[in-house]
């Protein structure tokens, strides 16, 4: 049984031998998703925060995004 199961591996990665690249990408959308969530949370706990502390959120000044 584990011959057979070594075997439908091999095959499988010689299938996909050459589309190995196209992972990079993927894993780069992904990344960039789970960044983009975390983000959206922990503004809207900060915004959260700000109201239950009575102050408008829309009046605190922002810091301006940077490239660094």
């Amino acid at each position: 049984m584990a011959n057979i199961e070594s075997l439908a591996s091999i095959a499988v990665m010689h299938r996909f031998r050459g589309f190995w690249i196209l992972s990079i990408p993927l894993a780069l959308v992904v990344v960039g998703a789970i960044v983009g969530i975390v983000e959206m949370i922990r503004d809207d706990r900060k915004r959260k925060e700000l109201i239950a502390q009575g102050i408008d959120p829309d009046t605190v000044p922002k810091k301006a995004p940077t490239l660094r």
